[in-house]
């Protein structure tokens, strides 16, 4: 559940997160314009047959560093027999828990054809969605339109990272406000430099620091993209 945003009073004119929102059904370009990383030890059985919908997907059969994923804004991992170089008995889950405490704001599928115990259910937690192998073709291709959906939408990643941050630091409500606004200015120029400049000014911790550069790298220029896409 979003959490709720207060306004504060600003000289001259807030920009407003709504100038930048694009919460449309994806379409072909839509679909082309987000990439999705696929994590599998084995063949994804739909790979091909997603692609002819202009999914923009490509696969890697293991990673031993998230940073490697870092302009994928949808990430879709198995369980079983990935994430083998962590040295952890969590598999894919580990992954996926790296990805989420590296880059709060992407989209993130689990997927197996397993079941498990408890102990996995800390990974569950953190994904977007859990599907299993046996979804079929109109399933998959409705849980990845719901998550291009989301992630084409600059306002939408925004939020998934305003939330995150609220709950996981010790950042106000007014210096989330102070960001939200570089953001907007940031995505409607289509580069990252006022919000880069606002994150600078505001001397945050190193964690927070390097959260929201890692964000910006990767969702301000693509966010330029959308709105002009969707135009």
């Amino acid at each position: 559940m979003a959490l709720p945003f207060l306004p504060f009073y600003s000289i001259g004119s807030p920009k407003k997160l709504s100038m930048i929102s694009r919460d449309r059904e994806p379409n072909s370009r839509t679909r082309h314009a987000i990439p999705i990383c696929v994590i599998d030890n084995d063949a994804f059985e739909y790979m091909e047959a997603l692609k002819g919908l202009c999914f923009h997907i490509s696969q890697l059969t293991d990673v031993d560093d998230v940073a490697v994923l870092s302009s994928f804004p949808i990430i879709v991992c198995d369980i079983k027999d990935v994430g083998k170089k962590f040295r952890n008995s969590g598999g894919g889950g580990v992954i996926v828990s790296e990805l989420r405490k590296t880059f709060p704001d992407k989209y993130l599928i689990i997927f197996s054809g397993g079941t498990f115990d408890v102990n996995y259910n800390k990974y569950f937690a953190v994904a977007d969605q859990s599907v299993a192998k046996t979804t079929t073709f109109d399933d998959w291709m409705k849980v990845l339109d719901e998550a291009v959906r989301q992630m084409g939408d600059p306002a939408r990643r925004w939020e998934r990272l305003r939330n995150y941050l609220l709950q996981h630091t010790d950042l106000t409500m007014y210096d989330l406000f102070r960001l939200e606004q570089s953001y907007v200015k940031a995505v409607l120029a289509g580069t990252q430099d006022a919000f880069v400049d606002r994150i600078d000014k505001m001397k945050l911790d190193q964690n927070s620091t390097g959260t929201l550069k890692l964000f910006a790298g990767s969702a301000i220029v693509a966010g330029k993209a959308m709105l002009v896409l969707s135009a």
